[in-house]
């Protein structure tokens, strides 16, 4: 992929990818629920998607793999705008900070 699309929400990043690792744990939504993408720490507050044609998988605690298989996928949060992902192959991950004066990396509350 030439052209990489990198998008934020959040502390959420997708970037597109070519392909996803087939190593990869297969997320099940249950009963046609919103698929959970990541809750924040603080509020409980979570980015989700309600749309039924995507594929999603697990990697490290700190990401998620993304098949978007329909024109646009909206995914949602309480405290932010709108993110559309148009349709393709997506690495999600949770962005880190790192903190003065010791420089420690710690994970985005959002």
């Amino acid at each position: 992929m030439n052209n990489k699309t990198i998008m934020a929400q959040g502390d959420l990043l997708f970037i597109s990818v070519d392909n996803i690792p087939d190593s990869l744990s297969q997320l099940v939504r249950q009963n046609g629920s919103n698929l959970v993408l990541a809750e924040g720490e603080i509020t409980g507050h979570a980015h989700t998607i309600k749309n039924q044609n995507i594929q999603a998988w697990k990697g490290d605690k700190n990401s998620v793999w993304l098949n978007v298989e329909e024109a646009l996928a909206e995914v949602e949060h309480q405290e932010h705008d709108s993110v559309e992902l148009p349709r393709g192959k997506y690495k999600v991950i949770r962005q880190h900070e790192y903190v003065t004066p010791k420089i420690e990396k710690r994970q985005v509350s959002d």
